[in-house]
């Protein structure tokens, strides 16, 4: 019995492992662009208080071949969040539900998915926020997908300014 401990122990220790090395069959990662735009759609990391400003992502399957996707059934592709330090100002799903009903879809070779926010609130949003001056921050959630790999897109750093 004290035999086996040892081995289910490598075992589990060696399905565990991500050895950061692409699985065999699995395909290249996908194209992603994350930015944030002005209301006249220039790109711009610097916004005044109480101004609206776009967050845009958009992913494109660079692959060759067909890819699945899974998301909630009516919830966004991807989803964004506005931090300040560590705290979550806003997020494009304030004030919304989705029913957790997963659904999958595909992305064709040279299809693009795309999400858009007008920041900082949702029409959903009660009260409506205003930031205030400082630096903040701006992050992307988007949709899990099988056997390929979406490339990351960082954080972007923007201030709001008087």
């Amino acid at each position: 019995m004290y035999n086996k401990i040892p081995v289910l122990v490598l075992l589990f220790g060696i399905i565990g492992c991500d050895l950061g090395e692409r699985a065999p069959g699995s395909m290249e990662p996908l194209s992603a662009t994350f930015r944030l735009t002005d209301a006249s759609s220039r790109e711009a990391t610097s916004f005044r208080s109480g101004e609206e400003f776009d967050v845009i992502f958009v992913l494109t399957n660079t692959t060759g071949g067909e890819v699945t996707f899974h998301k909630a059934d009516y919830g966004p592709l991807a989803h964004f969040t506005i931090l300040q330090g560590d705290s979550v100002v806003a997020t494009s799903i304030d004030g919304y539900a989705f029913p957790m009903v997963a659904t999958t879809g595909r992305l064709e070779p040279g299809q693009s998915l795309q999400e858009y926010w007008r920041a900082p609130n949702t029409p959903a949003r009660d009260p409506r926020i205003v930031l205030t001056p400082g630096l903040y921050q701006a992050r992307a959630s988007f949709v899990s997908f099988d056997k390929v790999e979406v490339k990351k897109v960082p954080p972007i750093a923007f201030s709001i300014i008087r």
